[in-house]
């Protein structure tokens, strides 16, 4: 019997030595593939990263270029310059701002077109008499006689600014 109870005994030790290699082979495998899933998941996650970057950065250039080109429109109104080719390129809200500053450019442009055919100063091209302040005051009532022509409401707006303005100059004549 003793060498029944071995030859079982070492059929065991077999067993238990190929069950280790399959459960270490098994184990091995499970490791590789977790390893492969977590490089994959981390992957995918900085390539997700990456493109909702980029979308934000286009929507943000989509956003702040037509801002800009507005501003630059804005700008160059503001140091007196009505000759900026103003294209309106899109439908959405910045295209209507750009619309909107097209058509407050144009309408500068007809006031000092209309302006500049306004009654002359009163004594021709001579200038070299005038003050800074009458010469100011003429320009002035140009003005206001274009602005209170035009506008639909009756001026008031345009009296009270044109006050302030005055009373600024009033201690400089």
């Amino acid at each position: 019997m003793d060498g029944k109870r071995e030859a079982c005994l070492a059929a065991l030790a077999n067993l238990s030595v190929t069950e280790r290699r399959v459960l270490d082979d098994t184990a091995a495998q499970i490791s590789a593939r977790y390893q492969s899933g977590r490089t994959l998941l981390v992957s995918l996650g900085a390539l997700a990263i990456l493109i909702g970057a980029g979308f934000a950065l286009a929507i943000t250039r989509s956003i702040t270029g037509p801002i800009g080109a507005a501003v630059q429109v804005a700008e160059a109104v503001s140091r007196g310059d009505l000759t900026s080719a103003i294209r309106v390129d899109s439908f959405d809200e910045t295209g209507k701002l750009m619309s909107a500053l097209k058509t407050m450019n144009d309408n500068l442009v007809d006031i000092t077109t209309t302006t500049t055919a306004a009654p002359a100063w009163p004594h021709g091209d001579d200038w070299r008499g005038a003050s800074a302040a009458q010469a100011g005051r003429h320009r002035q009532g140009q003005v206001g006689r274009v602005l209170s022509s035009s506008s639909p409401s009756n001026g008031n707006d345009f009296t009270r600014s044109r006050g302030r303005m005055q009373g600024r100059t009033k201690g400089r004549t």
